[in-house]
């Protein structure tokens, strides 16, 4: 078996030599109460790049970014909404789309708004609305939902199959929007330069203000 194999090999395996006081199965099940496998080895010390051999629970990069989010969450967003993303269980991710079985039904793709911001905004549940942030302006439609706190809109992962009819006949048919043409490549977290994909400042309207302009 894999078990088998995986302890015969291993550091305290008995290398499949008949004359091995290793470690094998047959081992093991004659000691219930366990094996002595000697003093426990050194740990991580080793690999520790700092001069005192210690972790440093709070090194400055660190702190110096811990406390630039907190300033940034007292301000709150410069536009009045963030957006956020977020799963669903019957499609988790983009291959999802792609079988019938688990795209039939209501819309999905539905960018989830508090009754508040929804009034504050001027749009209703079920119609489309305009989203923009600093890189995209784009149209979404509406679910207002208490599900999500006021200031915070909420788009679904892994949509945005606009064009794709010719390799995948249904997702293509259930196109959506890609929360990802919203996010803003120039804001980044501070200590591994990684984009912010949450937390995205936006601005919501209806369409018919679009239109009228």
């Amino acid at each position: 078996s894999i078990v088998s194999l995986l302890l015969r090999t291993g550091p305290y395996g008995d290398k499949f030599q008949p004359w091995s006081r290793g470690l094998n199965l047959k081992r093991v099940r004659r000691n219930p109460h366990g094996v002595d496998l000697g003093p426990m080895p050194e740990g991580i010390g080793h690999r520790l790049g700092h001069g005192d051999g210690r972790v440093q629970l709070d090194p400055s990069p660190f702190g110096e970014e811990l406390e630039r989010l907190a300033d940034a969450v007292r301000a709150g967003p410069a536009e009045g909404l963030v957006l956020i993303g977020r799963r669903q269980h019957r499609t988790n991710n983009s291959w999802m789309h792609n079988l019938e079985a688990m795209v039939r039904g209501d819309d999905r793709c539905v960018l989830l708004v508090h009754p508040d911001d929804a009034a504050r905004a001027g749009v209703a549940d079920g119609e489309k609305a305009i989203l923009e942030s600093r890189v995209h302006r784009g149209t979404v439609r509406v679910r207002v939902s208490e599900e999500l706190r006021p200031g915070v809109v909420s788009l679904p992962h892994g949509w945005g199959h606009a064009g794709l009819e010719r390799w995948q006949r249904v997702a293509g048919a259930h196109p959506g929007v890609s929360a990802n043409d919203w996010t803003d490549e120039e804001v980044v977290e501070g200590v591994v330069a990684q984009s912010v994909l949450n937390g995205v400042p936006v601005r919501l309207e209806p369409c018919r203000v679009a239109e009228d302009a």
